[in-house]
């Protein structure tokens, strides 16, 4: 069995960079082979990701033809037996990647996989498994109705919100941020409908593959970071436009013949968009004024790289200290992460910086970022990489590597 991993990147260079990084350690004992297949990005993805990744492949496109058809191309040239479709604003854990191809493996009615996935700041998203949007489920949705009930085996059946997050399930949609298939499924439905520039093609392929009368599965073993959102332009003027135009696509392919339903869900797609507002990129976290500093999770020698890094760093910040990640560590630190959430709660208004290592996986990241997710903001950074990584409107972008420097 072999994995190939097809990434379609829209200027999102250090997140991409970050995501690729993860995937070296995920894919350690799989025959994978990874593609980037680049929008067009005006970024510097080109220039700077290519000497990092000698072993990916990269796709440089002259224009930006979308999410759909950029995975599409890649789709037709791929060689591995299982393909998976991954946004660039991702982190894949350690085990996600082997936990899935041995659900195929074990499972042969599993046709295609998604993930337990959390955001940027430690919450869990609850797309990572969802129902069959029809009518009244995506009335619900669309005007917020599930919000209010998350609990409701109706009224929350979009995300499937009566079903345990922890929990192995047979769903009807899976995320396009994280989803596995069998190449032989993809040949079978013919991967994704490129009517879809961007947004509501997961759900569109998700519901094909299921009328196969195979399984889509939510494996909550295998687990992701998601940015959600950092891959596409949400301040965009067009981003409104093609996100609900694209609910309306779905709308009219699946419902041409169900009047009712049909004006149902264009009832509630006209609503949620009479009532969306994009939020501000500084709305999500407060302002850097308002917190002490950074805590840096890191053993010795990582913590003094990037305190090297930060104050080279385009937007230096205050470091409050280090975090050992093993109380037996014999350099001087703050707390452990062990005790980290009990120091938080007495010193609140940090930041945490998580700076993976050998020391320090990925996968124990995301799980610290669980437990600690109501007291900190979080950043990341994979070790060789360029930037330190957070949410929107918060990266630390280290000065560009000199030709002299290392590189994997």
């Amino acid at each position: 069995m072999k994995l190939s991993v097809i990434l379609v990147n829209y200027n999102v260079c250090d997140y991409l960079e970050l995501a690729l990084h993860a995937l070296s350690k995920a894919s350690l004992q799989l025959d994978t082979e990874l593609i980037v297949v680049d929008n067009a990005s005006s970024d510097d993805s080109k220039t700077h990701l290519p000497r990092l990744f000698p072993d990916v492949r990269f796709i440089w496109l002259e224009k930006n033809i979308g999410f759909s058809k950029a995975n599409n191309l890649a789709l037709k040239e791929i060689t591995g037996t299982h393909v998976l479709f991954l946004n660039p604003d991702t982190i894949v854990a350690e085990n996600a990647l082997l936990e899935c191809m041995n659900q195929f493996k074990n499972h042969p009615e599993t046709a295609a996989i998604g993930v337990y996935m959390i955001d940027g700041d430690g919450n869990y998203l609850p797309e990572s498994k969802r129902g069959f949007p029809d009518p009244m489920t995506s009335f619900f949705k669309l005007t917020g109705l599930s919000k209010l009930f998350p609990n409701s085996s109706v009224l929350a059946r979009y995300y499937m919100g009566s079903f345990p997050k922890d929990q192995i399930a047979s769903v009807d949609v899976l995320s396009g941020a994280f989803m596995m298939a069998s190449k032989k499924m993809m040949d079978r439905v013919g991967g994704f409908d490129d009517t879809y520039f961007m947004y509501g093609e997961d759900i569109d392929l998700s519901i094909r593959i299921k009328k196969t009368g195979f399984k889509n599965v939510y494996l909550p073993k295998a687990r992701i970071l998601h940015f959600k959102g950092e891959s596409t332009q949400k301040l965009d003027p067009e981003y409104k436009q093609r996100f609900f135009g694209a609910m309306t696509m779905f709308a009219e392919k699946y419902y041409a013949s169900n009047r009712l339903g049909l004006t149902l869900l264009k009832a509630a797609i006209w609503t949620a968009k009479k009532l969306h507002r994009p939020a501000s990129l500084k709305s999500s976290t407060k302002n850097k004024e308002q917190h002490s500093g950074w805590l840096i999770v890191a053993d010795h020698v990582r913590f003094n790289e990037m305190i090297h890094r930060i104050k080279l760093a385009d937007e230096p910040v205050t470091i409050s200290g280090r975090i050992a990640i093993h109380e037996e560590d014999e350099h001087p630190y703050t707390c452990s992460l062990e005790n980290l959430e009990t120091w938080l709660i007495q010193h609140p208004g940090h930041d945490i910086l998580f700076c993976e290592s050998p020391s320090l996986s990925f996968f124990e990241i995301l799980r610290q970022m669980e437990r600690l997710k109501s007291l900190a903001r979080f950043y990341f950074h994979a070790e060789g990489a360029r930037s330190i990584v957070g949410k929107s409107g918060f990266n630390i972008g280290a000065p560009k590597l000199d030709e002299s420097e290392n590189v994997k």
